[in-house]
Order: C-alpha cells, then sequence, then structure tokens
C-alpha cells in the first residue's frame, strides 16, 4: 500500500515559492496517436474540468483507440499535455514566485531550473514549500511516489484532481485538490499568501495520515500470514 508516512510539527517557509518538479513532454511512439491538433482542440475544455480524463465519454470522441496499447499511450500524452498547460498558467499568474525543476524537449517558454536527482537536495526543496503536483502520467492515483515525497517532505501538496482524491482526502479535498484551473491559481494565491493557512492545512494533512505506519503494517501482515 502506498501510504506517506509524515513526520510531525512541518511548518511553511515564510520566503515560500511554489514548486514543480518532473518533465513535461511527451513523445509519441507512432502515427497512430493523437495529433498536436487533437490535442489542442482539447485544452480549454481540460482545463474547466481535470476529470475529463478519467470520463470515459470524453474518450470517445477520438477516433484511435484501436487496442489498449494505444489508448494506454494517449492517456499519457494527453495528461503530459494537460501538465505543460498547467505549468505555462502558473507560470503566467505567479512567475518569479514558481521554480520549476526538471527537463524540457520543447520550445514552450518554461525555463526550468537544472533536474536534482541526490533525494535529500529533493527533499530540501519540497520542504515547507508549495508543491504542485498534476498526478502521474501512468495513471490517475492521489498516493504514488512523487506525492507521497512531497507530503514526506514536509511540503504542502496543491494536486489535481485524481479518480481516488475523494477517498484519499476526504473532507480535506477543498483544501488540497483542484479541478479546473482557476481553482487551482486560486488555491495558489491564497497559500502564497497566507501563512497560517498554510500551517493549518499541513496540520490536517499530518493528522490525515497519523496512522499511515500502522496502517501499512497491518495491510502486511494480512499479505505476509493471511491463513
Amino acid at each position: 500500500p502506498f501510504l506517506p508516512i509524515i513526520q510531525k510539527g512541518n511548518n511553511i517557509r515564510k520566503d515560500r515559492k511554489i514548486i514543480f518538479m518532473g518533465k513535461i513532454f511527451f513523445q509519441p511512439k507512432n502515427d497512430d496517436l493523437l495529433s498536436q491538433e487533437e490535442l489542442n482542440s482539447c485544452k480549454d475544455n481540460l482545463l474547466s474540468d481535470f476529470s475529463l480524463l478519467d470520463n470515459l465519454n470524453f474518450w470517445s470522441k477520438f477516433k484511435k483507440q484501436n487496442n489498449d496499447v494505444i489508448k494506454f499511450e494517449n492517456y499519457r500524452i494527453l495528461k503530459t499535455f494537460l501538465r505543460e498547460k498547467v505549468i505555462l498558467e502558473i507560470i503566467e499568474n505567479f512567475k518569479d514566485n514558481f521554480l520549476i525543476y526538471g527537463q524540457n524537449m520543447k520550445d514552450n517558454n518554461i525555463k526550468f531550473m537544472k533536474p536534482i536527482f541526490n533525494l535529500d537536495k529533493v527533499k530540501e526543496i519540497y520542504k515547507g514549500n508549495i508543491c504542485v503536483d498534476t498526478g502521474s502520467i501512468m495513471g490517475s492515483l492521489s498516493l504514488y511516489p512523487r506525492s507521497i515525497q512531497i507530503l514526506e517532505s514536509g511540503g504542502l501538496l496543491i494536486q489535481a484532481k485524481q479518480f481516488d482524491s475523494k477517498f484519499i482526502w476526504g473532507d480535506l479535498s477543498e483544501k488540497v485538490i483542484s479541478n479546473n484551473i482557476g481553482s487551482l491559481l486560486s488555491n495558489l494565491d491564497n497559500y502564497l499568501s497566507n501563512t497560517k493557512k498554510c500551517n493549518e492545512t499541513l496540520g490536517l494533512i499530518e493528522n490525515r495520515f497519523k496512522n499511515s505506519r500502522k496502517n501499512i503494517e497491518e495491510s502486511f501482515k494480512k499479505i505476509f500470514y493471511y491463513n
């Protein structure tokens, strides 16, 4: 089971920044995948409703869905495309308060800081900052390696809606999750300007996962000692 084990007493930095780590490019392997024209045609809809990516009706309009491999590749392409557009919107609204670490292979005016591969340094960057996560391109789970790393490092996670968001976050959803670009930008603005709100949310997140270690241990017992 993927659950974060969060140390008590995390606090937000007074000089906090908005942080994103990851890549925002995806190179299709063949011509059967979604075209740039098709991607551009759904940009506004995706920015208005992040959860469209998990809606079967949304996918029915695309003709290039011949098999499961193509479907999965197209999912990865669209999720990466949405990630790129979200990053561009944050840049436009927050400029120098937004730091992006990773790699870029597209001419889209996104200036990346050098990628960080040292885990201790990654944790230092996340700790006490506002950390944006648009979700994994491999699926729609709230808790996966990147988001867990943010939480365990003491970063304030602000995440795009995933398929299991309500289940994972419960009453905290409104404070952590955004389902459209307007909500995401508003959350970032509020947290950037309100230290008290940041620390209150960090405390609520800590409380949400206070039993993680126990839950993980019990799950492993069921797996390895099941009779």
